[in-house]
């Protein structure tokens, strides 16, 4: 039995009856899967079902204080701890529809949030390498999560980082 299949309104049907869960939709294939996969994961006593509860803002301090032991015994510089502090600043600051981004829950972040509403609030007023060392931070976070068992998939896979504008040389009049 086919679990995805597209249905006439263009969005995905996701059909895991057999292990007891009620069909539901997604708009794109990617989450379908991602939340197939999840929920397969979850049936098969995988994940704890505790910790989908578990907030962004305590997944980033999780992976804040595995930093800083790395830090501590000296995998990472402590001149670079200390410049992820000021990062997670700005992205313990993001608020997206009256909401800020470390209270929403882990389980219901998908990749078009993070693509086309956080990602964006990133690169507001910043170059590029500078939104793309927040994404950094997002990203492994995310990882950390997957890790310890927090979420089945990193909804940050296969989000791009922008790309840096390259300046034209310029020829100089002799």
């Amino acid at each position: 039995m086919q679990q995805i299949r597209k249905n006439k309104y263009g969005t995905y049907t996701v059909d895991l009856r057999q292990i007891g869960v009620k069909r539901f939709n997604k708009a794109t294939r990617r989450e379908a899967i991602v939340a197939r996969d999840e929920l397969i994961h979850l049936h098969r006593g995988g994940l704890n079902i505790a910790n989908r509860d578990g907030l962004v803002g305590a997944m980033i301090d999780g992976w804040y204080e595995w930093k800083g032991r790395q830090a501590a015994i000296g995998e990472i510089s402590e001149d670079h701890f200390a410049s992820l502090k000021s990062k997670l600043d700005v992205i313990k600051e993001i608020e997206l529809d009256g909401k800020s981004f470390v209270d929403w829950k882990i389980a219901d972040i998908n990749t078009g949030q993070l693509l086309h509403r956080v990602q964006p609030a990133l690169k507001e007023n910043v170059s590029a390498s500078t939104a793309n060392g927040r994404w950094n931070i997002i990203t492994e976070s995310f990882q950390f999560a997957v890790m310890h068992k927090l979420a089945a998939a990193n909804p940050c896979a296969g989000i791009k980082p922008y790309r840096r504008a390259r300046n034209p040389h310029k020829r100089m009049r002799p």
